[in-house]
């Protein structure tokens, strides 16, 4: 049985043949199986030799400034700053030593064209299932860019997203009555299905008043009167310190002595990333000593990911 993944969330879909179709347990999402590779029968001096050499899995996405490989495909980074773009590339172990050109394409949302293009060789050894790449996006207009990953000769081409400072053409999408509920559902759904559990994370199955402490969060974190919560990260909120909760309009959190509402456009421009006991959402810093941070952020680069994809590149 093949190790395979799901190609949405990055989770691993134990005990699944890669041929088979699935749904995934952590996102819900309906994963198809793909066709049997054509091998080459062997006979008297002939040795079996499949199509591909091997095979990527998932493509992972992050700055230099995060120890926290997201699994998502969208990553927002500020305009200015000199950062460099990492995309880790795991896949099934090589065959045998090989040679291979990786070609990274960047395309701009604006005006349609290829902004960059490098093709970069690739050195693997016999029993690899990783390699990183990186990109310098220091020279890229603000907006948004669709990234392209494949091995040269191979069909497989991974997409992922970039946002360098502002994202107009989101902006403009997510302003619509029926985008801003979507993002609310898909939010919920993610709180709902995935088997995500850290000691911290609350789901809210009906009104946050409900719960222990509901009133105390709601007013610590100034929930308003006709929103739904769908989730609070208690880090350290009932000491009325620091805390966030995934709303219907976005995300609500108290980080010392700031309160700060993210509509959903905010927060598809914040960075997440773990810290040693914590983890931030771009300058803002949750502490979670009793474990779980990298859950949390995962939870909430997943909701990113979903609203991206779901949404606003269709």
């Amino acid at each position: 049985m093949s190790e395979r993944v799901c190609p949405h969330c990055g989770a691993p879909l134990e005990g699944v043949s890669i041929y088979e179709d699935t749904i995934c347990d952590y996102c819900g999402s309906e994963v198809k199986g793909e066709k049997r590779e054509e091998t080459q029968t062997q006979t008297q001096n002939q040795t079996v030799k499949l199509k591909t050499k091997y095979k990527i899995n998932w493509v992972d996405t992050y700055v230099t400034d995060s120890n926290f490989a997201n699994r998502q495909r969208c990553v927002a980074i500020p305009k200015g700053e000199k950062r460099v773009l990492r995309l880790k590339v795991y896949f099934e172990p090589a065959t045998e030593d090989i040679v291979e050109n990786a070609i990274l394409t960047f395309v701009s949302y604006k005006t349609l064209k290829a902004v960059s293009c490098d093709v970069i060789k690739t050195e693997l050894k016999r029993g690899d299932t990783a390699i990183t790449y990186k990109k310098s996006l220091s020279s890229f207009e603000e907006g948004e860019y669709l990234g392209g990953l494949t091995l040269d000769g191979r069909k497989e081409l991974f997409f992922f997203k970039v946002i360098v400072g502002n994202a107009p053409i989101i902006k403009e999408k997510i302003n619509t009555a029926e985008n801003r509920k979507n993002c609310a559902q898909m939010a919920l759904n993610m709180c709902r299905t995935r088997k995500l559990s850290a000691a911290g994370m609350i789901p809210v199955q009906s009104n946050i008043m409900s719960i222990p402490y509901g009133a105390k969060y709601k007013e610590l974190l100034g929930i308003p009167e006709g929103v739904e919560t769908y989730m609070i990260f208690e880090t350290s909120l009932r000491k009325a310190k620091k805390g966030l909760a995934i709303c219907s309009d976005g995300i609500y959190l108290k980080a010392d002595s700031k309160r700060v509402h993210l509509s959903w456009y905010d927060f598809l421009l914040m960075q997440i990333s773990t810290t040693d006991g914590g983890f931030k959402l771009s300058e803002y810093w949750f502490v979670n000593w009793s474990g779980g941070s990298e859950l949390m952020a995962e939870m909430l680069s997943d909701i990113q990911r979903r609203i991206i994809d779901d949404i606003y590149f269709k």
